[in-house]
């Protein structure tokens, strides 16, 4: 799906709105301060633990028109 999304450029140029509306809300990362820049849970991947092992977001840039410009795949392992 994620891979779709990027390759294709389905979510290119659409507005936070649009795309809160398509993906839900973003997470807010401890790591990352960008204001523009937004993180939209994928996947949580488990092993042994009840903890995540990995979290995989779709991280999406927005420029100063406030619409999606930059769209890749972020993990945190």
């Amino acid at each position: 799906m994620t891979n779709d999304l990027i390759n294709n450029k389905i979510l290119m140029g659409k507005s936070q709105t649009e795309i809160h509306e398509l993906l839900g809300n973003p997470e807010q990362l401890n790591t990352y301060s960008e204001s523009h820049t937004k993180f939209y849970p994928v996947m949580e991947k488990y092993k042994w633990n009840i903890d995540p092992e990995e979290l995989i977001y779709l991280k999406i840039s927005f420029d100063k028109e406030d619409l999606a410009e930059n769209i890749q795949v972020y993990k945190t392992k």
